[in-house]
């Protein structure tokens, strides 16, 4: 990301030297209404359509901001098959009015004044969308830190000019207050990368900039936005954690036997036979007689097993869902469903040993479960 409003106030057609002769006096009226509407923006779209309509054939900034979304639309596309690393959700923060203004006594001055303010909103807003977008800590670190260096050599340059001019002031300041601004939106983040290369105290930023410590008033004037900026994180992220608080208890927790019932919808299991025999005219009863009948039969796989078995949920599946339904997806599927296991069929030993002999399946059988599922029907059924 670069700053395109910088660059061509400094090496462009906004140049001090050069701005009467590119902008005319309508033109100029005519782009401060439009910096006017852009300056009460709140969505970063809006406001990057209002200063390139404004800026565009004086600067790159439709060049730039081109250059960003397609950014964001190959970010997009490669999160599709990445995990991206740790995120730190971070908040929009920007300085303003830390240091004294020179008098703005000229349409120029005013334009000048007006579009260093939009460059350091949009580049904050830009780059908290450019992280929330990625979600990754090490990228966003990256990209601020080169930004950080990229406003630190700018204010170098400015400090070597000879000539000073009010325009320069205004450019110096908003440099310092986009550095700030940048950083304390994104300090957690710069502070658990150790990034002792970045510097994080604002009196010797402004000293190497200015050649000069700041004013104990603009010094008192930072903190007091900084420790804003700390208090409305504060209250951001305690307002977010009582939402969550909020929303898990109102969550649903399903039991067991309602996770199973939501897990075969596919197969419509309430629509079964013997289930819809529970209760053939009261569909909210009949829900809750499977659901007893279900929270029966999860007493154990073996339990399961003969249930599903009475009940004909493979031949059910078969017959109406998929003709070409084997046993081999039918015990996996249950593997799933009722004893809870992502992978495998485990399930199959204790369908199996139902009515095997077998001593290899000593330990799955269960034989007693073939007559207790149907007297556990009838009395659920009857409500007995």
């Amino acid at each position: 990301m670069t700053l395109p409003i910088i660059e061509a106030i400094l090496r462009g057609d906004f140049r001090p030297t050069l701005i009467k002769e590119t902008v005319p006096a309508e033109e100029l009226s005519q782009m401060m209404h439009t910096l006017r509407q852009a300056k009460e923006r709140t969505n970063l779209i809006e406001l990057e359509k209002d200063i390139t309509h404004a800026l565009d054939s004086h600067s790159q900034v439709g060049l730039q901001y081109k250059r960003d979304k397609e950014l964001k639309d190959t970010i997009t596309r490669y999160l599709k098959s990445v995990t991206p690393d740790y995120y730190t959700r971070e908040y929009k923060h920007v300085l303003k009015n830390i240091f004294p203004a020179p008098e703005i006594n000229t349409p120029y001055l005013r334009m000048y004044k007006t579009i260093l303010e939009l460059e350091k909103v949009r580049t904050v807003c830009a780059i908290l969308d450019l992280h929330s977008t990625m979600q990754d800590d090490s990228f966003i670190f990256t990209e601020v830190k080169e930004l950080l260096n990229i406003i630190k050599g700018y204010c170098k340059e400015l400090k070597e000019e000879k000539y000073q001019s009010p325009v320069t002031s205004l450019l110096r300041n908003m440099l310092i207050e986009l550095y700030f601004s940048l950083f304390i939106s994104f300090q957690k983040i710069i502070y658990s990368k150790k990034a002792i290369d970045i510097e994080d105290d604002f009196e010797d930023f402004v000293y190497y900039t200015y050649g000069t410590y700041p004013s104990k008033d603009v010094t008192e004037r930072f903190r007091e936005q900084a420790e804003k900026a700390k208090q409305e994180n504060r209250n951001i992220q305690k307002t977010e954690k009582e939402t969550e608080q909020t929303e898990d208890k109102q969550t649903v927790h399903l039991t067991k036997a309602e996770k199973f019932l939501e897990e075969t919808t596919c197969y419509e299991f309430l629509k079964m036979p013997l289930i819809v025999a529970l209760e053939a005219q009261d569909e909210k009863m009949r829900k809750a007689k499977a659901l007893r009948l279900i929270e029966t039969m999860l007493e154990n796989p073996a339990h399961a097993a003969a249930m599903l078995e009475f009940l004909d949920f493979y031949g059910w599946i078969k017959n109406k869902y998929e003709k070409g339904y084997t046993y081999t997806k039918y015990d996996e599927f249950c593997t799933r469903v009722v004893m809870g296991y992502e992978n495998g069929r485990t399930f199959k030993k204790y369908r199996t040993a139902l009515h095997s002999t077998s001593q290899s399946l000593k330990d799955y059988q269960h034989p007693e479960y073939i007559e207790q599922v149907k007297e556990e029907y009838t009395n659920i059924k009857n409500e007995i």
